[in-house]
């Protein structure tokens, strides 16, 4: 219910936003992720508004760790996903004399889908949290290569769960 909430504010907000200050933004991201001290990749992508100073975005990231365990003659094998969506507030910072370089900070809240497939299939969203900083490079008005680190916090049945990484994405913003 939450996670249909957050989208439908998102939605309503980007469709109902003046577009004489607004600009659409997508993205993709690519990051080197660890959860748990567990590191693996995590792919994802974007959609908002840009706002000149700042930009508000839904995002939406997958990030899977396979686990292999023997015993004797007999092995386990399962599989722990991630899937948040956050709802991003975003501050860039202008430079005057490199437009070009915009840095970046901003924090989300969502629901990250947890599961573990091969022990407890079901998956369920749970309450999170996101930080980031970064920097974007324009190579011109519309296109854009991110860097950026991330932390999240994921609230999984009163226990909290935390991961950051580093990532390199691509962004548009169209006109």
């Amino acid at each position: 219910m939450k996670k249909s909430l957050i989208v439908l504010v998102a939605v309503l907000f980007m469709f109902t936003a003046v577009p004489a200050f607004s600009q659409f933004i997508v993205g993709a991201d690519y990051f080197n992720f660890e959860f748990e001290d567990e590191t693996a990749p995590m792919f994802g992508g974007y959609v908002g508004y840009d706002m000149g100073d700042w930009e508000l975005s839904l995002s939406y990231y997958m990030w899977e760790k396979e686990y292999n365990f023997s015993y004797g003659s007999t092995s386990f094998s399962w599989t722990m996903k991630l899937k948040p969506l956050h709802l991003i507030a975003i501050y860039k910072i202008a430079i005057p004399k490199s437009p070009e370089w915009v840095p970046f900070a901003g924090i989300g809240y969502g629901q990250t889908e947890f599961s573990i497939e091969g022990y407890e299939d079901d998956a369920e969203s749970y309450d999170s949290w996101l930080w980031m900083i970064g920097v974007r490079y324009y190579f011109n008005q519309q296109t854009a290569v991110n860097l950026k680190y991330v932390s999240a916090e994921v609230d999984i049945e009163g226990n909290t769960g935390n991961g950051s990484g580093f990532g390199i994405g691509v962004s548009y913003k169209f006109k």
